[in-house]
């Protein structure tokens, strides 16, 4: 009897010793996957979304998610194993990780939308401040249709912007702010770089200017000097400025005159060869110019040999100081025009033979630009 009590005890505690790790084994072995856990990162993942971290922080949002992805893909791989052989460590750390990448970039999200009013707002300003520094510098040029284009894209993208900000839609506002500036950045170096080709030549008009002024005075003769770029002719007598006034130009000014119908106003040192009153012009008053002179044909046959110009182009003329003038735009072929009140005082003052030096600027553009 007491051995059968003693093989009973001994029977039990061996069911003690193997069963029981087997089934504290099939209990941790059991833990169900990780629910809690994605649940805090859907949670974050949400949140993080409502700062629009989708926005300010696409990597880490990006993450985020793919962490919570993996969770779920491993969560369902394991419950393709036998129960007793699962474990949810890899997608448990999934979840936390896809917590912690949510979070960072919610927390980083929300510091950038806390400080992007004020940067949207210093943004336009800026973009403002350069659409007006443009205008005063270049829009008085003819400029390409290129250019113009760009400029037109940025400044209907800086009203665009502004009114998203008015709305209180900050991120769209930063978008369109920042596609604004890359277009008038486009338009302001092309412009300028146009401007600094033209203004290879400033040495020679100053030169020219200088000569005449200079002669002026030594011969005690009269002088028109004509700046195209600040659109203003000038009156001297014995080497002093006595007049000045506003003058309006070819609609293609920039440049020299290359050919008939380029409608470029010439540059260059011109004399007075006729003087034309009402009724024998249909301007009101005329002074006919010596264009083309000897450099103007031999510039435009040596373009034409070299084919900068068409080979059917004819060199033109007919270029003259006349009245009819105070549009407020440059709308001639290429003569100069003056309101009818400066072109009596002008008329008055020329003579046959006086001489016009026209000239792309009396400043250098290091002056204009700044």
């Amino acid at each position: 009897m007491r051995r059968f009590i003693l093989n009973r005890i001994t029977f039990l505690l061996v069911i003690i010793v193997i069963i029981i790790p087997l089934v504290l084994l099939f209990l941790e072995r059991a833990e169900g996957p990780p629910l809690h856990d994605l649940k805090k990162a859907r949670i974050a993942i949400n949140d993080a979304k409502k700062s629009n971290a989708q926005i300010y922080q696409k990597k880490l949002i990006a993450e985020a998610d793919a962490y919570y992805d993996s969770s779920f893909a491993e969560i369902k791989r394991q419950n393709e194993i036998f129960i007793l052989k699962r474990d949810y460590s890899k997608s448990t750390y999934y979840a936390i990780k896809s917590k912690e990448k949510a979070s960072e970039a919610n927390r980083l999200a929300t510091l950038k939308g806390k400080n992007l009013k004020k940067y949207v707002e210093f943004k336009i300003d800026s973009v403002e401040s350069f659409v007006k520094e443009f205008k005063t510098l270049f829009v008085q040029l003819p400029l390409e249709k290129k250019i113009l284009g760009h400029f037109s894209k940025g400044d209907i993208l800086l009203g665009e912007s502004k009114l998203d900000f008015r709305n209180g839609k900050f991120s769209e506002a930063e978008k369109k702010i920042n596609l604004s500036y890359n277009h008038i950045n486009i338009a302001y170096t092309e412009a300028k770089t146009m401007l600094t080709d033209y203004f290879i030549q400033y040495e020679s008009w100053i030169g020219w200017v200088d000569d005449a002024v200079s002669q002026s005075k030594k011969d005690k003769k009269k002088l028109i000097v004509i700046d195209k770029f600040s659109k203003k002719i000038y009156l001297f007598k014995n080497g002093k400025q006595n007049y000045t006034t506003d003058v309006e130009l070819g609609k293609n000014w920039i440049g020299d005159k290359n050919y008939s119908g380029d409608k470029a106003t010439p540059e260059g040192k011109y004399k007075i060869v006729k003087k034309i009153d009402t009724p024998h012009t249909k301007y009101y008053k005329a002074l006919l110019l010596d264009y083309p002179n000897a450099d103007d044909v031999k510039r435009f046959n040596h373009a034409k040999t070299n084919g900068k110009i068409p080979a059917n182009s004819k060199i033109g003329g007919l270029i003259e100081i006349h009245g009819s003038g105070g549009k407020g735009i440059n709308w001639t072929d290429g003569c100069i025009a003056v309101h009818d009140t400066d072109m009596n005082k002008i008329f008055s003052f020329s003579e046959t033979g006086t001489e016009v030096v026209i000239v792309g600027s009396l400043l250098s553009l290091s002056e204009i630009l700044n």
